[in-house]
């Protein structure tokens, strides 16, 4: 499990903020990094 503090749902959802309920939905643009490069790394090691 991996956990990125500070974040909302749909975070890594560029769109997310256009809702207008950013207390419950925002986009984070370094969290959405760092959770695709975990699962790249995920995939990587698991279909390799």
């Amino acid at each position: 499990m991996d956990l990125y503090g500070g974040v909302v749902h749909s975070f890594t959802n560029p769109d997310a903020d256009e809702a207008g309920r950013t207390h419950i939905s925002r986009y984070n643009a370094k969290a959405a990094a760092r959770s695709w490069a975990t699962m790249r790394a995920f995939f990587d090691e698991i279909f390799a």
